[in-house]
């Protein structure tokens, strides 16, 4: 079943002011500039190895031409949804342009854990730039930015399991990550939150995870608590994940 698929069958739906009824997506989010599912626009090969994910939104499309780099496309995974899987080589990842940002933005990330060491789950146009990573501290599962001088903890040690993380940061004044859906910290940011471009890690530095992604969105401003608290409950029945909010 296709994620439009699933989502349609979803009773709580969204009016707009055209007065049309729509089941929702984040693309239905004002600023939305890219959105990738592993449920739609995916194209793999005969074993499954994923070649591209299409940018529902903005036309920037993820990709690996590389088939020992490719992604995995798992048809059930969390809650018998589909999902994009690494590898315990570290060397599986999708790369795109990046959807811009306007100095604020948001970042939302439904994904489940790496058990590689040292991972990248979601990187920027450099491994010291807007990332988000695990294991790098013990078990944790981190916001990382601007060489590391931007740099929080969505949790110290995630369970099992599907997770949505997110990061909502407004320019010049605070950056603020959320665990599925609890607010688990607020910094001061020392630079601009830019765009990911790689999910995953480049298969050079092996070192991407080998856990699981589902979605990925990004806008180019803070979203407010309750469009994100929407969006994130979305990604929770999706997936199966206790959202809070």
């Amino acid at each position: 079943m296709s994620e439009l698929d699933y989502v349609s069958r979803i009773p709580r739906r969204i009016e707009y002011d055209d007065g049309v009824r729509r089941a929702f997506t984040p693309a239905l989010i004002q600023g939305c500039v890219g959105w990738w599912s592993a449920s739609l626009g995916v194209t793999k090969d005969g074993s499954n190895n994923i070649s591209a994910v299409a940018d529902q939104v903005g036309g920037h499309n993820a990709a690996e031409g590389t088939g020992a780099n490719q992604q995995l496309w798992v048809a059930s995974a969390s809650n018998g949804m589909p999902a994009a899987r690494g590898n315990a080589d570290g060397a599986r990842a999708l790369l795109m342009t990046g959807a811009a940002l306007s100095g604020s933005g948001t970042i939302v990330f439904a994904f489940t854990k790496s058990t590689r060491a040292s991972t990248y789950m979601l990187r920027g146009a450099s491994d010291q730039s807007s990332s988000i990573i695990e294991n790098f501290s013990g078990n944790a599962l981190e916001w990382f930015n601007n060489n590391g001088v931007d740099r929080a903890t969505f949790s110290s040690n995630p369970a099992a399991g599907a997770h949505v993380v997110s990061v909502v940061q407004t320019d010049g004044s605070s950056c603020v990550g959320r665990y599925d859906g609890t607010q688990v910290f607020s910094i001061t940011p020392t630079a601009a939150i830019t765009s990911p471009t790689i999910i995953g890690n480049l298969s050079t530095l092996t070192n991407g995870s080998n856990g699981d992604w589902m979605q990925l969105a990004v806008f180019n401003r803070a979203l407010q608590l309750p469009e994100l608290n929407r969006y994130q409950k979305y990604l929770g029945f999706l997936y199966g994940i206790a959202v809070a909010g």
